[in-house]
């Protein structure tokens, strides 16, 4: 069954901009840190980066992405 994980509003604009590398594995802003205690919670695999630089152009981790193109697992 797939559960839906809320983002936590105390955590910065665009949280969810986040970018599933693998299933249960995502990278995530490393200031997300409600949200990422949720995803572990969850038994999510977290991957904080920085995203300072990336926010001020009003984006996010997966705007900031080409398509990936991987084979199915």
């Amino acid at each position: 069954m797939k559960k839906l994980i809320y983002t936590d509003p105390s955590d910065p604009e665009r949280v969810a901009n986040c970018l599933a590398v693998s299933p249960g594995k995502v990278l995530i802003a490393v200031d997300a840190h409600r949200t990422m205690e949720s995803l572990v919670d969850h038994g999510i695999e977290v991957i904080p980066i920085e995203v300072t630089e990336i926010r001020k152009l009003g984006g996010g981790i997966h705007c900031s992405t080409l398509p990936l193109m991987r084979e199915d697992i």
